[in-house]
């Protein structure tokens, strides 16, 4: 499972996906392969399936079992992997060590809902048994479309608060960096237009980043849909980097300074 978040990647998302199409559409696929604790590649029973399709020496009767017995077989590896997938989740999240109260506030919420998700595919998988070829393949249909107009946006929102943590010490850590160098620009009485300029503008991309992050913050809070967090999260992010960037602005002019003296 990969989603656009450096925080968080979970290899296997795609293939669960897909492996839920699969029984939707009753088309093989071929799927990337991924390592995980479990399994959760698709590869040899995709084949297989395909195998008893196309075996023209089984009769109708023959590849209806065959085929509903292999089905079954995958329904349920692929819940025992959605199953994985969503404990690597929880794990993540519970991992974040968040300080601001209503922002752990909704990382609890989250927990839950995870928690929930974990019991219905537990719950889907006890059903897989006593389903035919099209039960199968509506239970693997109705499973995708959840994922996709639910779980996905859940796992985006862990991934947001997930940022939104990581960023609380990139802030620290920048604003720390600009004291000091204020503070030695005074000791040494630095008086130059060019790096006051500078320094002026990395103030105002650190209180960019600060405000930005403060939005993100009630953004993820009150709920607000998850790229307007991303957008907010993003922005914050590309002010620091602006800071950073002034720093190595002030840094060129004081090595050209001094070479030039």
């Amino acid at each position: 499972m990969a989603i656009l978040n450096k925080n968080l990647s979970f290899s296997g998302k795609s293939l669960i996906a897909i492996g839920f199409f699969l029984f939707f559409s009753g088309t093989p696929l071929v799927l990337a392969e991924t390592t995980t604790p479990l399994d959760c590649r698709f590869k040899t029973e995709l084949a297989n399936l395909s195998s008893i399709q196309n075996d023209s020496s089984l009769d109708y009767l023959q590849k209806i079992k065959a085929e509903l017995a292999l089905r079954q077989k995958i329904l349920g590896k692929v819940l025992d992997c959605a199953v994985q997938e969503a404990e690597v989740l929880k794990t993540r999240l519970e991992e974040t060590n968040v300080k601001d109260a209503e922002v752990t506030a909704a990382k609890l919420k989250l927990n839950i809902e995870i928690d929930q998700v974990i019991l219905l595919y537990k719950n889907r998988a006890k059903t897989v048994k006593d389903l035919g070829i099209y039960g199968s393949k509506s239970l693997a249909g109705q499973l995708s479309e959840w994922r996709l107009f639910n779980y996905n946006d859940l796992v985006s929102r862990v991934a947001n608060i997930i940022s939104w943590n990581n960023s609380q010490g990139a802030i620290d850590l920048v604003e720390k960096r600009l004291d000091n160098i204020k503070k030695a620009f005074i000791d040494l009485k630095v008086v130059d237009p060019s790096l006051e300029k500078i320094m002026q503008t990395a103030e105002d991309n650190l209180k960019k980043a600060e405000d930005m992050n403060e939005l993100a913050r009630r953004a993820i809070v009150n709920s607000y849909q998850v790229d307007q967090q991303l957008v907010m999260i993003r922005d914050s992010l590309e002010a620091i980097a602006g800071v950073y960037k002034n720093f190595f602005e002030v840094s060129d002019i004081l090595t050209a300074s001094s070479t030039t003296k």
